[in-house]
């Protein structure tokens, strides 16, 4: 408790919790803390002050906050998944959510695209509905 990077314990505070902590640890289903790297030394410490807002005296609250320790299985470190080569690895298509061949933004990429002017003349567009509707087959010009 007096190795920790957020807080230090005083030697008092830490005589008076350590042995709740090391309960509190083997009663959630932590490691021993002679197993623990780095890794899980710095997740311990983050799930010990996870509430520390609003708090005067740290020192006062730390029983507390060792005693809500949460249970192992909900905060342990999850393992990667290591993504296949056979995925869509282009920006902005999933960031390799994606099998390469199963990739809904490639789809769209690969579908047919209309040929000539895409947009839409509106005045002319409105001007033939107008002719339209005045009999004549030729629009205003």
């Amino acid at each position: 408790m007096q190795q920790m990077k957020r807080w230090q314990a005083g030697a008092a505070t830490a005589r008076k919790c350590a042995p709740r902590l090391l309960r509190a640890m083997r009663a959630q289903g932590w490691p021993a803390l002679t197993g623990l790297d780095d890794e899980h030394l710095a997740l311990l410490e983050a799930e010990i002050f996870k509430n520390t807002g609003g708090a005067v005296s740290w020192t006062k609250c730390l029983p507390g906050w060792v005693d809500d320790l949460r249970l192992y299985d909900r905060v342990k470190p999850r393992p990667r998944r290591e993504q296949s080569a056979d995925v869509c690895r282009k920006p902005g298509h999933g960031g390799g959510a994606f099998p390469a061949d199963d990739c809904p933004e490639c789809a769209l990429e690969s579908r047919p695209r209309r040929e000539g002017a895409s947009r839409v003349d509106t005045a002319a567009l409105i001007d033939l509905l107008h002719s339209k509707r005045r009999g004549t087959d030729r629009p205003n010009l």
